[in-house]
């Protein structure tokens, strides 16, 4: 993407009360009685913002007065604010190579950059190769950068909701202001490496200094008269655990693998597990490897019923950074002890000085579309994240849906609104084989799959063909060289088209065209000798089964010929 003429944005922003990046994604989720969802991601990317501190003293006071009075509506160019990093040599002008470190940096092909030496001195090009520690871009460098200026990603921004700025003295002002980005925020989702049954598991602990909360829900409905007892159905069955944590992120390492995680679930569309991080059940004996139980304190999970949803996953953290996690198939109390059953065997021995808590993990979604960033520094110090995450199991039973693909428009020469004539819809179906009717029924169809072909006492036959979903449907068969294709009372051939019931249809047209043939008559009678033939089958389509019958006329015998086509069409 070529360097738009837009303002540059060169005043740097006031980082003493940090800044707070925000994206937000579109996941409408639809949501039955009994606890089923089911989710969609609408955007491709989520809409990205920055809300950050401005402070402009003497001339970056004017600047700033005159930008906005000019160009608060405008699209400019301006940095990612907080991805900052400096060149690490000199850059030479007329070159097209920026030395600058780009590990878990937002450098990408197609994408720019922002060369700042000051208010007034910046420069903005178009990014062609990204290399560890260099940048290839266009145009070449109209001016020599000194080692040491900072070189940010950029992208096209626009300025949004402004709180205004106070004045300070007649030469200086501080306020905040809002940039969103233009057009799309992609960005390199995380491989989210650990999985368990399919979903990937959230692995990264909070931070305990802040209150974990956790919220129990349920789905209740009320019948009440108000003169008698109320009447209440949990319609779902089972509790909601919303649960909400707080992360504390150092350094861009971990700063993107957050942001990869929270990008890989798209919202609300993306199911996780998620460990309470709480110690639900204490190991009370060793587990060697191989065992499909664990003894525990009790702690009421028999008492209260046992495996049930959201209460039937473990998350076992161990104090060397790995975790096992176990699904409880059953469960029993003696005494002081509850034993548990999994549902496989143990990979390793389980010591209980080696455990550092066992929790209960839930299949889960975000609670919330829209996630925030606190930066406290740039990327290279502290970031700050809360979010909350509802339970959501995958309690639907129907068939998933997968949506057609979506049909673009393409420019043509026809005149707008024009309807050529012809079918009403596109596709062909053909059957690749031969069709052999004589005392014995004998189909062959290659690779496609039809109902039947069968010969009648009475005469004719019959060749059926699959449902007309998405018409016209064109059948294509050959004769073997030589064969009869036809028996000696031979008086009809019919087509069985079984239509989806309910079609909005009049008619059915059908198209017979014959190819190449070769006869021997014992009289010449044919209903017509042409190459193509029309017809049409005239009645309401109602039922699943419905006829089209091309008439010939009998006593005649040894037809051998090379290829017939049919192609059959509703009228609207």
């Amino acid at each position: 993407m070529a360097v738009e003429d837009l303002p540059l944005w060169t005043l740097l922003p006031n980082w003493a009360a940090g800044m707070t990046e925000r994206l937000v994604w579109l996941s409408p989720v639809l949501a039955s009685p009994s606890g089923a969802e089911q989710r969609f991601a609408v955007r491709q990317t989520p809409r990205r913002s920055f809300d950050l501190a401005m402070q402009a003293v003497g001339e970056e006071r004017q600047w700033l007065d005159n930008a906005l009075t000019t160009g608060a509506a405008l699209r400019w160019y301006a940095p990612i604010f907080p991805d900052r990093r400096h060149t690490t040599a000199e850059a030479a002008s007329g070159g097209t190579s920026i030395p600058v470190s780009t590990v878990n940096a937002e450098f990408a092909v197609g994408g720019f950059v922002m060369l700042w030496a000051d208010i007034w001195t910046a420069a903005v090009h178009e990014i062609t190769a990204v290399a560890a520690d260099s940048l290839t871009v266009t145009p070449a460098l109209t001016r020599t950068w000194a080692e040491g200026t900072l070189a940010q990603p950029c992208a096209v921004m626009r300025i949004g909701e402004m709180q205004g700025f106070a004045r300070r003295a007649d030469r200086a002002a501080e306020g905040r202001m809002r940039w969103e980005f233009d057009g799309a925020a992609p960005y390199t989702a995380a491989s989210l490496g650990t999985t368990y049954e399919g979903y990937p598991v959230l692995t990264v602990a909070p931070d305990e200094r802040e209150d974990v909360t956790q919220q129990y829900a349920r789905l209740l409905a009320e019948f009440s008269v108000e003169t008698a007892r109320r009447f209440v159905v949990d319609t779902a069955d089972r509790s909601f655990t919303i649960q909400q944590q707080r992360w504390f992120s150092y350094g861009r390492t971990e700063q993107d693998a957050l942001r990869g995680y929270f990008y890989a679930l798209r919202g609300r569309a993306i199911a996780t597990w998620v460990p309470t991080f709480m110690a639900d059940l204490d190991l009370l004996a060793n587990a060697a490897s191989g065992a499909t139980t664990l003894s525990v304190a009790r702690s009421g999970y028999v008492r209260f019923g046992g495996p049930r949803s959201n209460r039937e996953h473990i998350y076992i953290e161990l104090r060397d950074g790995t975790s096992v996690m176990r699904k409880i198939t059953g469960a029993i109390e003696a005494g002081s002890t509850e034993t548990l059953t999994l549902n496989s065997a143990l990979a390793a021995d389980l010591a209980v000085e080696d455990v550092k808590r066992i929790s209960f993990m839930s299949l889960s979604r975000l609670d919330q579309d829209s996630i925030e960033f606190t930066h406290h520094t740039d990327k290279s110090g502290l970031v700050t994240c809360m979010a909350a995450f509802r339970t959501a199991g995958e309690h639907r039973s129907a068939t998933v849906y997968t949506p057609p693909a979506l049909a673009y428009p393409s420019q043509s020469d026809a005149t707008c609104g024009y309807d050529p004539p012809g079918p009403d819809w596109e596709g062909t179906l053909s059957v690749d084989g031969f069709l052999q009717l004589n005392d014995a029924t004998e189909f062959s169809s290659g690779t496609q799959s039809y109902a039947e072909a069968s010969y009648l006492a009475s005469g004719s036959s019959t060749f059926s063909i699959g449902a007309l979903t998405a018409g016209p449907i064109r059948v294509i068969w050959h004769a073997a060289s030589g064969v009869a294709f036809f028996p000696d009372d031979f008086t009809a051939h019919a087509f069985i088209l079984p239509f989806p019931a309910g079609r909005p249809a009049t008619s059915v047209r059908v198209l017979l065209t014959r190819g190449a043939l070769t006869h021997d008559f014992t009289t010449s009678n044919w209903v017509d000798t042409a190459p193509n033939y029309m017809s049409t089958f005239a009645g309401t389509i109602a039922g699943a089964t419905n006829s089209f019958v091309h008439a010939l006329d009998s006593g005649f015998n040894n037809l051998s010929l090379d290829t017939w086509q049919a192609t059959i069409w509703l009228d609207p």
